[in-house]
């Protein structure tokens, strides 16, 4: 009976329901943009540095990325452990963890060309392995990839302060095991882009047979293996278990993308912190604002709670029929919304939203300058159990001071 009135109670005024609703509306729009923009950026700044880096984790040397000179390297043995470890950690209970894994000689050198020179890192890989666990072959912008000749690969940004083109000559420089300084003219094969400006200026590729030569490795010795897993999820776990099976008095160490790239780590986890800021007083906001309108709507009616209570309708029922209004609007408001929510973020997760104006100090954080939104199944439920939660509480204190009217002073109450 109750809840019937109630629901009739809110289509006597239409235009304050919608008032109400579209406050609800607005409110968990704007929640979820927010949350699905900032989880987009998030997600964009780490799959930068997973498919572009080095995978979701390396299994070098014991204090390589401490130190990562060049006499710091796998020998022949410690690989195929490694490799042998990580077939055992390939699948458990039928889900594959570890997707993909490859060789990299890795270096700190110096570029040159007629016009300036320019501190790198120089990456030795396996072409066909490396297209498996980063993204740099795809990204190629003018032409090719790594092939068996005398070729590197450079960035974009790093192409353009070099002032060279493809096939154009450049020098290679890096210290040797021995010791001594080792040089090498390659022509420009291919020149990448990823959208980091840092990115492209600093990494340099070559097959991993010439870095081998120019550092003075042998042919059986590599600074790390670059691992790819199926999922992200899994990283914990798996580096638990590499550095349990893999020492570092065995002469390994294990370092996940988190521990190569802290300030991507400190940027995800602030990322985190400031977005729930945000929503937490975006939150409060609303509530104020449904709280105000519902406290309005009170005074409003305080006649006709009055009418109510002298024809023996009891104060509790009157406040039970409040918060059922306010839960019947927060329904209302929060399916209006979610329509609204999955179609405009529908859009953005497919079509990306453009912030090529923004590119620069993007690329700072290794972000490209389209931002494709994520939302979680948890997100969504979780802004929806909130978002009723603020209608209730909203509704509740202008219903319990309704039903403390006085009968006379509700009746004559003008």
């Amino acid at each position: 009976m109750i809840s019937k009135i109630a629901w009739r109670n809110i289509w006597r005024n239409p235009l304050r329901s919608v008032v109400l609703v579209t406050t609800i509306i607005i409110g968990i729009v704007g929640f979820w943009l927010m949350m699905a923009f900032s989880r987009g950026l998030v997600d964009s700044m780490i799959d930068s540095i997973i498919n572009l880096h080095a995978g979701h984790l390396q299994i070098s040397a014991d204090g390589y990325y401490q130190d990562p000179s060049t006499n710091l390297y796998l020998t022949r043995p410690q690989q195929e452990q490694a490799q042998t470890q990580l077939s055992m950690l390939k699948t458990k209970k039928g889900k594959t963890r570890v997707a993909h894994s490859a060789p990299i000689v890795s270096v700190q050198g110096m570029v040159s060309s007629s016009e300036t020179s320019l501190g790198v890192m120089i990456h030795g890989v396996q072409p066909d392995q490396e297209r498996q666990v980063t993204e740099i072959a795809d990204r190629i912008v003018e032409g090719k990839y790594l092939n068996s000749g005398q070729n590197v690969v450079i960035g974009k940004r790093l192409a353009d302060q070099l002032k060279v083109e493809v096939s154009d000559k450049i020098v290679l420089i890096t210290n040797s095991l021995n010791g001594e300084i080792n040089s090498g003219a390659f022509r420009v094969g291919g020149i990448y882009r990823v959208g980091s400006s840092d990115f492209e200026k600093s990494f340099v590729y070559l097959t991993i047979t010439e870095v081998q030569q120019l550092a003075g490795y042998q042919d059986q010795q590599i600074t790390a293996i670059s691992v790819q897993l199926s999922n992200d999820k899994y990283l914990a776990e798996v580096v638990q278990e590499l550095r349990k099976n893999l020492p570092a008095d065995g002469g390994y160490g294990t370092a996940s993308w988190k521990d190569q790239n802290p300030i991507g780590k400190t940027y995800e986890e602030s990322m985190s912190m400031s977005s729930g800021i945000i929503i937490g007083i975006t939150f409060v906001a609303v509530a104020l604002g449904l709280l105000n309108i519902f406290l309005m709507v009170i005074y409003e009616r305080i006649h006709e709670f009055g009418v109510m209570m002298a024809n023996g309708i009891r104060p509790s029922k009157i406040r039970q029929m409040l918060v059922l209004e306010g839960l019947f609007l927060g329904l209302i408001g929060t399916a209006c919304g979610t329509v609204i929510s999955v179609a405009v973020i529908g859009h953005f997760a497919y079509h990306g939203l453009d912030l090529s104006a923004f590119s620069e100090g993007l690329s700072t954080f290794g972000v490209g300058s389209v931002i494709k939104f994520t939302l979680s199944l948890t997100d969504f439920l979780t802004v929806i159990i909130c978002v009723q939660g603020v209608a209730l509480l909203s509704a509740l204190y202008p219903a319990i001071k309704a039903s403390r009217f006085k009968v006379v002073d509700a009746i004559n109450f003008e």
